[in-house]
């Protein structure tokens, strides 16, 4: 939730806050009354030319970016043009696969989608889409049609946190190292009461939606990367896991996960299921099972939970899920196993190991920095205004 995601409660103690959401969506996510409550007004509009309109009623000493990229740089132009102070987080502790040089799982890629997969259809649609990304940002580049706006200042958790594109520009604005917003969430979970979600030996898998992320929706004729042998593939996992190994599953649904979805997992996993829960379960867990692109990656990295990595046939076939998948286990070399594969299973035998190496390298790049301060994340934020 990302009203809660901003330390609201803490926040409104010394600002007055405004919520401008330009998701322009007419399924508006639901605020908790308890943050509602806390929030002086929320907008919800459409357009830029709402934006500055809204913008200009209000007079904001700052303005806290979170927008799509694709959006960002219009925003941006709009508060340099009002002369509002602008403020950019980056906190993801995911990899973006659109970046840096990590050309091997890429040629890797391209490689098996050929000669293992046969699948000439889908190799020149990425080729060729990658292509037209390619051109236009040369055209971008040489045409110099759109001039790049930068927020003020940068909170930046991980040394790797920050887009390579801003590095080279870090003159333009000023950089703040913090910590992620999950490990402040721990920090606060420090001093609440804890819950007991199971007895003995538990296993937790960190969900994400895969079948049916309601993200699928914004983009015309997206490609979901599962069908429904997905569900399939999971159950058989956890039967094994459980029986093998002796661990009870419990399922940490998605944040963004539905009712339907929530009834659709219980009555087909037979699992207890749990709505924003993803840190306590962690907490608790004696393993976590993930996809190593999931955004709750943190949790297990902060309370050194061990990992298994899953993917399946179909998400080797996806660009993005097979690179990411790569790329987040050379640097945390925790098993990683195709769910697909039965000869792969069996391979698994110690699973409460932990590459203390990787661990700590993936907590530097992606989640706090030896450059941020030990103190709670909003306090940073108000004294850096």
């Amino acid at each position: 939730m990302k009203y809660a995601q901003y330390g609201l409660e803490y926040l409104n103690q010394f600002l007055e806050i405004n919520v401008l959401d330009v998701s322009g969506s007419h399924e508006k996510q639901k605020i908790d009354d308890v943050y509602e409550e806390k929030i002086n007004k929320i907008f919800f509009l459409k357009s830029a030319k709402e934006v500055r309109k809204t913008l200009i009623n209000i007079s904001p000493d700052y303005i806290v970016l979170d927008v799509p990229e694709s959006f960002e740089n219009e925003i941006l132009e709009i508060t340099r043009d009002l002369s509002f102070k602008s403020l950019k987080f980056y906190t993801s502790q995911t990899i973006n696969v659109s970046e840096g040089l990590n050309l091997i799982p890429k040629i890797k890629y391209f490689i098996q989608l050929i000669f293992i997969h046969l699948d000439l259809k889908s190799f020149f649609y990425i080729f060729f889409e990658k292509i037209k990304l390619f051109i236009f940002s040369l055209i971008n580049i040489f045409l110099k049609k759109k001039k790049v706006f930068y927020a003020d200042k940068f909170f930046i958790a991980g040394d790797k946190a920050m887009p390579i594109k801003f590095k080279k520009n870090e003159k333009n604005f000023k950089v703040i190292h913090v910590h992620s917003f999950d490990y402040q969430n721990t920090l606060d979970y420090k001093f609440q009461s804890k819950e007991n979600f199971n007895n003995g030996k538990n296993a937790v898998f960190l969900d994400q939606i895969l079948l049916n992320h309601p993200d699928y929706k914004l983009v015309e004729n997206f490609p979901c990367p599962v069908t429904n042998k997905y569900l399939h593939e999971l159950k058989n996992f956890f039967n094994f896991i459980e029986k093998k190994f002796n661990y009870k599953i419990v399922i940490a649904l998605h944040p963004r996960c539905n009712d339907n979805t929530l009834n659709l997992y219980e009555n087909f996993f037979k699992l207890k299921c749990f709505r924003n829960k993803s840190m306590e379960l962690v907490s608790n867990s004696n393993i976590v099972i993930a996809h190593p692109s999931t955004t709750a990656l943190a949790y297990p990295i902060i309370f050194k939970k061990p990992l298994i990595f899953i993917t399946t046939n179909e998400l080797e076939k996806n660009y993005t899920k097979y690179v990411s998948f790569r790329i987040t286990n050379d640097i945390i070399k925790q098993p990683f196993v195709n769910i697909s594969n039965k000869k792969d299973l069996e391979k698994l035998k110690d699973l409460e190991k932990i590459d203390k190496q990787g661990y700590f390298k993936y907590f530097s790049s992606y989640i706090k920095s030896h450059h941020a301060k030990n103190d709670n994340l909003w306090k940073c934020f108000l004294q850096n205004l």
